[in-house]
């Protein structure tokens, strides 16, 4: 499955652009994005952690919010290897 990150090519709402700035620098490893819905909403949080080609698929987490997508990730880097 593969994820694109058109993030820039759209405007977001200021708050989710903000909490989008904060994953992305809290999580540098992740690719982070968010969806939209037909009504140009906020729709689903995404992350996707490239791997060498060597090590498999790539990670990849989705989430409601932005805080449930914080969560996973947290969990995920404290289990990671």
């Amino acid at each position: 499955m593969g994820f694109r990150d058109n993030s820039s090519l759209h405007y977001w709402g200021e708050e989710d652009e903000e909490h989008l700035i904060r994953l992305r620098e809290r999580f540098p490893d992740w690719r982070i994005w968010y969806g939209q819905d037909e009504k140009r909403k906020t729709s689903g949080w995404y992350a996707i952690r490239p791997l060498p080609s060597e090590e498999g698929s790539p990670r990849e987490i989705e989430a409601e919010t932005a805080l449930a997508l914080t969560r996973l990730l947290e969990k995920e880097d404290t289990t990671s290897p």
